[in-house]
């Protein structure tokens, strides 16, 4: 029938799997190291500029502030949905 597995048993085969995903990244790694080229940080954005660094920089900054409304509004939503909820309760 159904075999038992205990955490002894579970504890092992986490053990292994554990030991296998270390062994298999490393694998991965190891083979790169030798095929992959190494490159400086803007290799491949050499067109990239003072403009486009401020654009970006602009971008999140709009970016940020339209979250930060957002969780505002829904702070307020919230407090709102609260009270009313509340109020009701209170009748």
């Amino acid at each position: 029938m159904g075999q038992i597995i205990t955490a002894e048993k579970m504890s092992d085969s986490s053990t292994k799997i554990n030991t296998y995903c270390a062994q298999i990244i490393e694998a991965l790694v190891s083979a790169t190291q030798g095929i992959v080229p190494k490159t400086s940080s803007d290799f491949f954005k050499h067109w990239w500029d003072d403009e486009l660094k401020d654009l970006k920089q602009k971008s999140l900054d709009a970016h940020r502030l339209w979250i930060a409304l957002v969780n505002q509004k829904m702070e307020l939503f919230l407090g709102f949905n609260s009270s009313v909820k509340l109020s009701i309760n209170l009748q």
